[in-house]
């Protein structure tokens, strides 16, 4: 059974649980169902058969383990004029389509082994390879189907343009991926424009804005240049005087971590009031509100009067934990969202579940004016 997964030495999903029971002992239990199988199927020899398939699988996670990144970066650059968000489905479909093709063609020479010397040698441990694999597949479907989380691929409206959007005006700034500068655009795409030219490389680098201690001149925009980084970075004063995130007044940076939690503290994950330092909304108008989690798989929750519309998570064998965290959530007037994910800003309508792709960028803040 090919396993080519690259979740992130941590802890905190089941899906990280259950990858790492597969990856050091799951292997040992599929090569003996396996060899089972077809002891019973073909008439190899039980023995045999159990050791050779059990080997089989550890080797097939081995070269899965050494191929995924120059795989994933084929698939990059196939759906490279395409947003990820909006290939989620066929990018995991096509993993695992392959994962199950490659488990097939590098289980086949062991098969080969096993089959001893009969007639039809080469088409008969072919099939058995074959029959091995969609045994072994049908099951770990099932027991991954428990904790892999696809609804952002499935439960969001796609809109492939910017036309939901009722604040076209507002301006998103944002850090580029790939030249560290701060950059910003309206919420409809339009105007994109270099901000501010910066050097903030790091992924985990982030925007925010905050009060001038001393002057009323409105708000600034700093930046936090890493995940450990205490001293903030001043990027521009007075750049807007309505805007989020923004924890506060000047010298008080937000504690960064690389979930990139809400800082509203308890009532930003549900709590009464919803995320009340991401929020642009008058108090009145928080019918609908949402929250971003740690980890992938707890993705973006959506609640409409503190009950849980829905959830919009990715995390599954074929992405690392971290990959698809979403992160830096800002809720506007007429209840859309705007979010980071896999370096990918996004705008959701709550209520309608549309959503839509802004720009590439890091640590977005949202000014009204």
């Amino acid at each position: 059974m090919l396993w080519a997964d690259r979740v992130l030495a941590d802890v905190g999903t089941p899906l990280i649980w259950a990858t790492g029971g597969h990856l050091l002992i799951g292997n040992l239990f599929i090569g003996i169902f396996e060899g089972w199988l077809l002891s019973r199927l073909f008439g190899f020899k039980p023995v045999s058969s159990i050791i050779w398939m059990i080997i089989a699988n550890y080797v097939s996670f081995i070269a899965g383990a050494m191929a995924i990144q120059k795989f994933s970066s084929l698939v990059d650059q196939y759906y490279s004029n395409v947003p990820p968000i909006f290939r989620l489905r066929s990018t995991l479909l096509t993993f695992a389509a392959m994962s199950y093709i490659a488990s097939i063609v590098i289980e086949w020479p062991f098969c080969y082994l096993i089959a001893g010397k009969p007639l039809r040698r080469w088409r008969r441990s072919f099939l058995a390879s074959v029959c091995a694999q969609s045994a072994s597949y049908a099951i770990l479907i099932v027991l991954y189907g428990f904790v892999t989380t696809t609804t952002m691929a499935t439960v969001p409206d796609f809109q492939q343009d910017l036309s939901f959007v009722k604040d076209p005006t507002a301006w998103v700034y944002y850090i580029d991926p790939n030249d560290g500068a701060v950059w910003r655009i309206h919420l409809n795409g339009r105007g994109r424009e270099m901000f501010a030219e910066t050097n903030l490389p790091d992924l985990n680098a982030r925007l925010y804005a905050e009060r001038s201690a001393t002057t009323n001149s409105g708000l600034r925009l700093a930046a936090i240049a890493g995940m450990r980084d205490q001293n903030p970075r001043i990027v521009k004063n007075s750049f807007a005087s309505v805007a989020a995130p923004q924890p506060g007044e000047a010298g008080n940076p937000p504690i960064t971590w690389s979930s990139f939690d809400s800082w509203g503290g308890i009532e930003s994950w549900g709590g009464p009031g919803g995320q009340l330092e991401h929020d642009l909304r008058g108090k009145d108008q928080r019918e609908w509100t949402c929250c971003t989690g740690q980890w992938a798989s707890e993705g973006i929750l959506v609640s409409h009067n503190h009950k849980q519309e829905y959830r919009l998570a990715y995390a599954t064998p074929f992405s690392s934990e971290g990959e698809w965290t979403c992160r830096n959530c800002i809720t506007l007037s007429g209840d859309q969202a705007v979010f980071q994910v896999n370096d990918q800003i996004l705008i959701l309508d709550l209520p309608s579940r549309k959503l839509g792709f802004l720009t590439y960028g890091r640590g977005p803040v949202v000014a009204l004016d």
